[in-house]
């Protein structure tokens, strides 16, 4: 019983004897305690606390009043200090060498557009717990160690172990974000010699984007208007050109733009990531070509969001920002901007009127979050009511599903139509010129705005990489040019996979110019890694090429849509299908990665076709919006898994849709029920053969117990199991019946279907075949082969 009476007076006395270090290790540990992310906020507030009541309580009421200021200055700033403190790096300063009193002032003026003041929640708490770690420190001081008056001295120090500590941390970055940079710098830093330009008075207009995709653009088969302008050049002018499969190298801004606005030098290209890789800056290859260039940029300085910015760019011959943020680093995005399409529109008719060869880089900001903030007031309304009818579940699907999330795709649409707009104004005045102007468009990287990712490369989806693409030549340019523009828009046309690794040798080939060591040319290179990283698991990156020979140092981490992509750009047959399309989220990412969506089919009562898997509920999604999307794709083929398509009227129904469409995919596949029985009722039968008069193919759902069981009693060298002959059986009857076209089954039950006699009586469908798995198919025509797509975060 005199147990914890005992221990209890040993740590009084260990306490005593270290009594002097008692105050701060105790705040450190009850601060760590009340709030871990708080740490560096918390006992510094606690020691201007003790040191403005020590103060009080002797009369300085003023040194009190001091401590408590500070206490409070630091509660409700840090935050925003200590982030912005830590994003400098030895770039911030290599950007402000010319620094003089005026640029201080102002420096000091755009702090507090970044330094913002945490919430009102946050310093409430922040400034209870700083009372009660006060409290209990006074308390422990007095009981256990026996301490009466606290040391001035001593409050001192506990104010200073967290404010140091935040000090060092930010050093850390800071040495963090300059070994970077200087590392960058450092390979980037090599000279070539090349040829000089042929094209003496061509202007080309390089319009960089941000954060956009082409899953969300009109352009590329978006069922919304969101690009409506850039829709109608491509329409109604000649030398627009307009590139599928693009891909970016990477999901973030610096690590992208350094690989598609350079060079490899010597054999440095592409395999590893472009930290690591030895390249030449555009501006420099163009510089020594004779080209004259310009930067007209609407992003930040400096920072390691912006090293193209101070790495590409450093010898551009003439450089405008939208705002002064060379000191503001990463946090540059909370100084106030123009919008892209005024500072464009101020700033490069200045550069076209200049006489000679040139290269205008136009860097704009729009598409970065948040995305109705960063475009003007008259594009922040909805694009259209797209979604209203459908509601989240039947956008995003089950497990993403929410009001907050649909109305940011909202915004992210309506920043994409501001878009379409600014970089058709460009287009405009580059076709409104009498002298050669080419303009290149392409974006920095995407945005998986469906999925709730933004750019997160950590969770890499098939979007954040599928950038748009797009080369126009005016009238004078393609008269110039006549060669380069056929050669570009064979490529164009043969919409082979690319990645933005082309640009550079792109732009220096209109010109003329050939680096040394270079092939001249347009850069053809596709189907390379991308999204390489380095992380404390190792080295990873995505691939787009399934036999990629990369540095066994790094592994495979492609997602699954992507996956599904490579499979189709390498296989025309069977038609590869994006499994469960049925929500306009997955449908979309299906219709950009594959040449067949399948989804599920319910007739309603009142005969609306509504697509959606019991025994879940309808979200209103219907037959007519999927088929729209895969129309506006151009996708191959459907396969559409009727439900209750055994009723007779149901049937018709669907019939009649389709007979209704002025449009739609070369390859329809309905898939009728197991428990069809079209013996038993000659309407149904009828239903299925007029089906077939329009074109569509009809399938058999083999019963997936019976063929699995099947399957498994051949491998058990049982051909002749109750399960296969009633199987067996079931396929004769099927097939003898006139009405259908096809069987659809699961992949498990290959064995059995290869096996039995009536199995080859109609052609092939399966499902659940992994990715890139197409081989195990071999030795029997397929006509639809529906892919895994179970990691797809917009699934219902």
């Amino acid at each position: 019983m005199n147990f914890i009476p005992t221990v209890l007076e040993k740590a009084r006395v260990a306490l005593f004897r270290v009594k002097p270090l008692a105050p701060y290790l105790v705040a450190i540990l009850l601060a760590g305690a009340v709030s871990s992310r708080n740490w560096f906020v918390i006992p510094f507030a606690t020691g201007t606390l003790l040191a403005a009541w020590f103060f009080f309580r002797r009369g300085g009421r003023i040194t009190a009043a001091l401590f408590l200021g500070v206490g409070v200055f630091w509660t409700v700033y840090f935050r925003g200090v200590f982030r912005w403190a830590r994003t400098l790096g030895s770039d911030s300063f290599a950007e402000a060498q010319t620094f003089d009193l005026h640029e201080a002032l102002f420096f000091l003026s755009s702090l507090w557009q970044v330094i913002q003041p945490g919430s009102v929640k946050s310093f409430v708490l922040d400034i209870a717990s700083a009372i009660v770690l006060a409290l209990v420190i006074r308390w422990a001081l007095q009981k256990i160690v026996n301490v009466k008056h606290l040391r001035p001295s001593s409050v001192v120090m506990l104010m200073l172990v967290p404010f140091l500590w935040a000090v060092a941390v930010s050093v850390k970055s800071f040495e963090n974000n300059s070994d970077v940079f200087n590392k960058v710098s450092h390979n980037f830093s090599h000279q070539i010699s090349v040829s000089d330009a042929g094209k003496k008075n061509l202007k080309v207009l390089v319009y960089v984007g941000e954060s956009t995709s082409a899953m969300n653009l009109q352009l590329y088969g978006y069922p919304r208007e969101t690009t409506p302008r850039l829709m109608n050049l491509s329409e109604t002018t000649e030398g627009m050109l307009v590139f599928e499969n693009v891909f970016s190298t990477h999901t973030h801004t610096s690590l992208s733009l350094l690989e598609a606005l350079s060079l490899g030098f010597g054999n440095d290209e592409g395999n590893r990531p472009i930290f690591d890789q030895r390249r030449v800056s555009i501006v420099d290859a163009l510089n020594a070509g004779g080209v004259r260039t310009h930067l007209v940029s609407n992003q930040g300085q400096t920072g390691t969001w912006n090293l193209a910015g101070t790495i590409l760019f450093k010898n551009a011959a003439h450089k405008v920002w939208g705002s002064d943020s060379r000191w503001l680093s990463n946090l540059e995005y909370k100084m106030e901007k123009p919008f892209d399409h005024e500072l464009f529109a101020r700033e490069l008719p200045k550069a076209l009127r200049e006489p000679g060869p040139a290269v205008v880089f136009l860097h704009s900001y729009a598409g970065h979050g948040p995305y109705v903030q960063n475009i003007p007031p008259e594009f922040r309304r909805k694009v259209d009511s797209y979604f209203e009818s459908m509601g989240p579940q039947g956008v995003l699907g089950e497990a993403l599903a929410s009001d907050g999330r649909l109305k940011r795709v909202e915004s992210y649409d309506s920043a994409m139509r501001y878009v379409d707009y600014s970089v058709s104004e460009v287009i405009n005045m580059a076709s409104g010129s009498a002298e050669p102007v080419v303009v290149v468009y392409f974006a920095d990287h995407g945005d998986s705005v469906f999925s709730g990712r933004a750019h997160d490369s950590s969770r890499f989806i098939h979007e954040m990489a599928r950038v748009p693409y797009i080369v126009f030549f005016n009238d004078a340019a393609r008269a110039s040019l006549n060669e380069k523009y056929a050669a570009l828009n064979a490529i164009s046309d043969s919409r082979r996979p690319l990645t933005l690794r082309t640009v550079a040798p792109t732009i220096l080939s209109l010109f003329g110019i050939a680096p040394e060591g270079q092939e001249k040319g347009f850069g053809n290179r596709d189907k390379g890694p991308i999204v390489f990283r380095k992380t404390n698991g190792g080295g990873s990156y995505v691939s787009l090429s399934p036999n990629a020979e990369i540095d066994s140092s790094f592994s495979e981490v492609t997602d699954q849509a992507t996956q599904v992509f490579r499979t189709t750009q390498s296989n025309v047959d069977p038609l590869i299908c994006y499994h469960r399309s049925n929500t306009i989220a997955k449908a979309l990412r299906g219709a950009l990665v594959s040449n067949c969506l399948e989804f599920d089919l319910v007739v309603e009562k009142d005969g609306r076709l509504d697509v959606y898997h019991p025994p879940a509920s309808s979200a209103n999604v219907t037959l007519q919006d999927i088929v729209s999307i895969a129309n506006s794709r151009g996708v191959r083929g459907i396969w559409i898994d009727g439900k209750n398509l055994d009723v007779p009227e149901n049937c018709k129904v669907l019939s009649d849709f389709i007979s209704g469409q002025t449009h739609r995919p070369e390859n329809v596949l309905v898939e009728f029920p197991s428990q069809t029985d079209f013996y038993d009722d000659a309407t149904l039968k009828g239903c299925s053969e007029s089906l077939q008069r329009q074109g569509i193919r009809t399938s058999y759902y083999v019963p997936t117990k019976t063929v699995i069981a099947c399957a498994n009693a051949i491998r058990d060298k049982a051909v002749e199991s109750k399960e296969c002959r009633e199987l067996n059986n079931k396929l004769a009857k099927a097939a003898n019946s006139d009405v259908f076209t096809d069987f659809s089954f699961d992949v498990r039950g290959l064995t059995a279907m290869r096996t039995l006699s009536a199995g080859k009586l109609l052609r092939w469908n399966t499902w659940g075949v992994q990715a890139g798995n197409l081989a195990a198919l071999e030795g029997q025509q397929f006509g639809m082969v529906i892919v895994r797509t179970k990691a797809d975060p917009n699934g219902r």
